[in-house]
């Protein structure tokens, strides 16, 4: 009697064994730590100034500096094809340069810094422990600190809080790690739709480009 009831103990530990293994293989979800970095193709911009009816300022993009990001990701297997939606914080900052045009012709630089959180929503196809993968992504503005800000008491910019983008690239699972290198793209402008100095509106028409790496923990 004891030996069966030992018997059938084990069969149901083994059965809750796999089933757990079995749910693990379709859905898992970990943590992420990664960064990124950011190539801005913006056109310079002359300021004028409509009180002294001159050129002012030449504004430019001169440098985007390495991102950092952190969250949470799931992800959906349905056999060699997978969904893993993600919710990440990513901080990131560009420089700009703002020349005097005038006698002293002064050049400084101003920063300009986001946080952001960042919904990419991959679709993939798993081979082995190779991944590829594609899919959108929405960033939601979360602050901004922008030091352009100190150039003039007309200044002003509207900024989206939500923009799209896209995502596509390769990705490695090593037991419970996952490595991913994505390009990202954007389909709308990341500094604002305009801004408006001395009065006069500026449209930097950029787009932001980067190169996203990032460590996963499977828990």
């Amino acid at each position: 009697m004891k030996k069966l009831i030992r018997g059938l103990m084990l069969m149901i530990a083994l059965a809750t064994f796999q089933n757990s293994a079995s749910a693990q293989d379709v859905f898992s979800w970990g943590a992420r730590l990664g960064a990124a970095s950011t190539n801005i193709d913006a056109n310079p911009q002359t300021i004028y100034d409509g009180t002294t009816n001159i050129d002012t300022l030449l504004l430019s993009v001169t440098n985007a500096n390495f991102g950092i990001h952190g969250g949470l990701y799931a992800r959906l297997k349905l056999g060699p094809i997978y969904i893993q939606p993600e919710l990440l914080f990513n901080t990131e900052s560009y420089e700009y340069s703002v020349q005097d045009l005038g006698q002293s012709g002064v050049t400084q630089i101003l920063n300009d810094r986001f946080s952001t959180f960042d919904l990419p929503i991959m679709v993939g196809l798993k081979a082995g422990p190779v991944r590829i993968q594609a899919g959108p992504i929405g960033t939601v503005l979360v602050s901004n600190n922008n030091q352009l800000e100190t150039l003039t008491e007309t200044y002003k910019r509207e900024l989206q809080n939500l923009t799209w983008g896209y995502q596509a690239g390769l990705g490695v699972d090593i037991g419970s790690v996952n490595l991913d290198l994505k390009y990202e793209g954007g389909l709308e402008s990341t500094l604002g739709d305009s801004y408006e100095i001395y009065g006069n509106t500026y449209n930097f028409d950029s787009r932001e480009n980067r190169w996203v790496l990032t460590v996963g923990l499977k828990f």
